[in-house]
């Protein structure tokens, strides 16, 4: 029988080789967390018991964790040893039905994101010196925000063949769910500024020359450095919270909704417990109605920058 260390890394290579490399790296610092409870000894199946995962449990918070990380922790060691009971990697026990009983499994409703829409247009006017990082940050900030708050792991991986002559399509990655997006002058011009001279890729994040995980690293490089200097545009904005890229796709969501925008148009939103039923609301939608909406929306951000001039 394999000890729960080798299992874990078992299932890491598997995710990296399917390309689920986000799960990949949850998976490995849930082992880390692991393996720094169990003071890097190995752990075996018998070990598992649910006083094991009570006090797995506690370690994570006293480590100063919130309650949605522990939980995410504690359900992907129960997906991990569940694998492992399927795969016939550990023998099934009596006792497993009660072995995560006592614990916190489930999702808390966050603090929300969004910033209102005047704040998004003062962020639109702030005075920032062009090419400058902060520059580049507000703009890639707004960009998410115009295409319908697209995460910024998708939009660094748009290829030059999701452009297309009125209209910008992709697949999320996450949830293989097909957006199309009508393209505005606003999304023209900054996709113009800033689009990338590589064969393959449409914005200057990622290139086609190098390897998955090179990919990855400037994926995450670039969204440390666009946060940081987020987080002093929202200083200057006067915003208690952070202002990060992921503001952009709540704030968009809120936007909609506050601009009158059906629940059938957004999901209520990025505001879901799931993203099941974010994908079930946007399965339905009529993408000539929300267009509409969407191109209104942009238009009152941009006579926000005429009214200033």
């Amino acid at each position: 029988m394999m000890n729960i260390e080798s299992i874990f890394h078992l299932l890491i290579v598997e995710y990296r080789l399917t390309g689920k490399i986000r799960t990949a790296e949850t998976y490995m610092t849930t082992l880390n967390s692991l393996k720094r409870f169990c003071k890097e000894r190995p752990l075996t199946e018998c070990e598992i018991t649910p006083g094991f995962v009570m006090r797995f449990e506690q370690s994570l918070t006293e480590r100063g964790l919130c309650r949605n990380t522990t939980s995410f922790y504690i359900r992907i060691l129960r997906s991990v040893y569940n694998q492992a009971i399927e795969r016939g990697m550990i023998k099934k026990r009596k006792a497993d039905r009660n072995l995560f009983r006592k614990v916190y499994t489930g999702v808390d409703k966050t603090i929300k994101r969004a910033i209102r829409f005047s704040t998004i247009q003062k962020i639109f006017n702030i005075p920032i010196h062009e090419n400058t990082p902060q520059a580049f940050a507000r703009d890639i900030f707004i960009l998410c925000f115009c295409l319908r708050g697209i995460s910024f792991v998708d939009l660094c991986y748009l290829k030059k063949t999701n452009l297309h002559i009125n209209y910008l399509s992709y697949t999320r990655r996450k949830t293989s769910q097909q957006i199309r997006i009508t393209l505005t002058p606003e999304i023209r011009e900054l996709i113009t500024k800033y689009q990338s001279e590589d064969k393959i890729y449409l914005l200057p994040f990622l290139s086609s020359e190098c390897t998955q995980a090179e990919r990855r690293k400037d994926y995450l490089r670039y969204s440390s450095q666009i946060n940081y200097h987020l987080r002093k545009i929202g200083e200057r904005v006067g915003l208690e919270n952070p202002l990060t890229l992921y503001v952009a796709r709540h704030s968009w969501a809120t936007a909609a909704k506050e601009s009158g925008m059906s629940t059938q148009l957004i999901s209520e939103g990025l505001g879901h417990n799931s993203e099941s039923t974010t994908r079930i609301y946007l399965a339905t939608l009529d993408t000539n109605e929300l267009d509409t909406a969407h191109q209104a929306l942009l238009c009152r951000l941009s006579k926000s920058k005429s009214q200033k001039k």
